[in-house]
């Protein structure tokens, strides 16, 4: 019928295994503690992997980082406030602008968008360094920005 020895071996593969287990007397037995372990571990990557960040979009992703950077610069994980938390979500938002203007080179509106959101970080950065110096370096550290980027005129 057109079908070669391989693909014949390639689509039973498991058949026989298969039928022999239908065979086999059923034994009610509890699974061992270290099976079931196993099997929780894999329902766990699964999980994990349905859930990751790569099947979400370019939204999703963004508020996952957001959140991150609020947790990590924040007082509390809910501390969007504070001027790092603030300069913080604010490079999570121009790192994405910056993303989608790297494949939307016409994207004026964008270019723009992202002009002041620079000015406004400049801004919440330079009010940082005027009110407590060490949680402004502190925060360029932690940024991976540095002195110059703030100090110079955007404008």
């Amino acid at each position: 019928y057109g079908v070669t020895e391989k693909e014949l071996q390639r689509t039973t593969y498991g058949a026989d295994k298969a039928a022999a287990m239908r065979a086999a007397p059923v034994l009610h037995e509890w699974p061992a503690k270290a099976p079931l372990a196993k099997a929780e571990k894999i329902k766990l990557e699964a999980t994990h992997r349905i859930l990751s960040l790569r099947h979400g979009n370019a939204d999703h992703e963004k508020a996952y980082l957001i959140k991150a950077v609020v947790k990590e610069f924040g007082d509390s994980e809910i501390d969007t406030g504070s001027p790092e938390s603030q300069a913080a979500i604010l490079t999570v938002r121009i790192l994405a602008m910056a993303e989608h203007l790297r494949y939307n080179l016409k994207d004026k509106i964008t270019m723009r968008s992202l002009t002041i959101m620079i000015q406004q970080r400049n801004s919440m950065l330079k009010y940082l360094k005027k009110k407590s110096l060490p949680r402004y370096m502190s925060c360029l550290k932690k940024l991976g920005l540095d002195d110059s980027v703030v100090s110079k005129e955007f404008r």
